[in-house]
């Protein structure tokens, strides 16, 4: 899975490079308002830095492994920062459309990068209560490294969230698809209520049981 995400990444950033070289104007749209509107120009070749964006995360990774060689979570990490790495090559060519000529984002594209992170969210939540206490992965903030009980409450209930917040950006894509004028509104939405549920309710959530466990002198 290593080895076949990194050639992918590679391969899709050689080809990114041949159809900006090619293909894109000079200047190209390089940021859109809430309403799907280029409000940002400039040169075609920073689109390039989002084709690399797979292939750094492919070789820091790999950097990693041979560095930490007896990490807890290297089966895991193994699946899933490669799938990481792959969800970016659809998301570099969902938005390459859109750096042409055009003045305004085809709705169609946004959801489909809102729709792949949503099964991102879910794919990469279902391990989470898997994940064994360390530094590299994981929900990392303070209190959580203070007990071992809160880490493992902590990623379970932070599975159990982002899995429903992948499946609200999910839903509310398909929802945008159908409704073309308030398609980035259901997006966006969708991808703040994912973000919440998945980052902010289960730091709360651990920050309130370390105080608990605190006051109980459990720690």
């Amino acid at each position: 899975m290593r080895k076949f995400a990194l050639i992918c990444s590679i391969l899709s950033a050689i080809l990114a490079v041949v159809v900006v070289a090619t293909i894109l104007p000079d200047t190209v749209p390089t940021h859109f308002n809430f309403r799907g509107e280029a409000d940002s120009w400039g040169s075609k070749w920073s689109y390039v830095w989002m084709g690399l964006i797979p292939v750094a995360i492919s070789v820091i990774y790999e950097v990693y492994r041979r560095k930490t060689p007896d990490a807890k979570n290297h089966k895991m990490e193994d699946k899933l920062i490669p799938l990481m790495s792959l969800f970016f090559i659809p998301v570099l060519w969902l938005t390459m459309p859109l750096r042409g000529e055009q003045t305004a984002m085809d709705v169609r594209y946004f959801c489909g990068v809102t729709l792949l992170l949503g099964v991102l969210m879910i794919v990469i939540s279902n391990y989470m209560g898997k994940i064994r206490q360390n530094r590299y992965m994981g929900i990392k903030v303070p209190w959580v490294y203070k007990s071992e009980a809160i880490w493992n409450k902590t990623h379970r209930l932070g599975g159990f969230f982002g899995m429903l917040g992948g499946a609200v950006m999910i839903i509310t894509s398909i929802i945008a698809l159908f409704n073309a004028h308030t398609a980035f509104a259901w997006c966006f939405g969708g991808l703040i209520a994912g973000i919440v549920l998945t980052v902010l309710v289960p730091t709360v959530y651990s920050a309130w049981l370390y105080h608990k466990l605190k006051k109980e002198n459990k720690l």
